[in-house]
């Protein structure tokens, strides 16, 4: 751990020294270019590639991992104790597969410049996109900070493989609501679209996150949507 670091995690954050402790497994993000090539020096042991933006405490992700071994599935996760304890749910559980890159969304197509700049299908290997239960910044002065828009989405449709999917949940229905509206404009195929996840006929193949649990408890129901770029 850097010694500038070092001094400040344990008046700043307690689990920010601890970031330091799964090297090649956590992206702590303050070198963002050594992070970004040694993550990169990882692409090729995998089939493909699995991405979740704000993947939290990592019960999705785990389950992600779990269910497709043969693909590198990497989380996007702004906060250090999240991140860490994402870390200590994969070892107890014996999983390989996965890695938490400490950042946001936007840092993923810096990550991957290479792939689209060069705009070969063939070398793309992101199959999947994750987003669960993204901030819905209800304030007017904060929607620009929503990650459920046409730009943000134009943004990581093409880091994808062609056949490559998104999927989204969220509670929040206006928020759901705004961003269908917007994605009814893009050059997209929607293969699954519910508002009412739970009793809908997709959920045998859902994995639920710690959010998605609560609000399954609550009653309240989940919007999902699952879709691929048009080849």
């Amino acid at each position: 751990m850097p010694p500038n670091l070092k001094r400040l995690s344990a008046s700043v954050n307690p689990f920010l020294s601890e970031l330091f402790n799964y090297p090649g497994l956590i992206f702590p993000g303050f070198n963002i270019d050594e992070d970004i090539n040694l993550l990169r020096t990882q692409f090729d042991k995998y089939e493909d590639i699995i991405l979740e933006f704000g993947s939290g405490s990592g019960e999705h992700l785990i389950g992600l991992a779990l269910l497709f071994p043969k693909s590198l599935v990497i989380g996007f996760e702004i906060r250090f104790k999240r991140a860490v304890r994402t870390l200590e749910k994969a070892q107890l559980n014996g999983i390989t597969n996965l890695r938490v890159f400490r950042g946001r969304a936007d840092t993923a197509p810096k990550i991957f410049e290479s792939q689209t700049s060069k705009n070969i299908n063939k070398e793309r290997k992101i199959s999947q996109i994750y987003i669960n239960f993204p901030d819905p910044w209800e304030k007017k002065r904060w929607l620009k900070h929503r990650i459920l828009t046409k730009d943000s989405i134009n943004l990581y449709l093409p880091l994808l493989k062609p056949d490559g999917i998104f999927s989204i949940k969220t509670d929040h229905e206006e928020y759901f609501d705004s961003f269908m509206k917007e994605l009814s404009t893009m050059s997209v195929n929607i293969l699954e679209l519910t508002k009412d996840l739970n009793n809908s006929d997709f959920p045998s193949a859902n994995i639920k996150t710690e959010f998605e649990q609560l609000f399954r408890s609550q009653n309240k129901k989940i919007n999902y949507v699952r879709f691929s770029a048009h080849l």
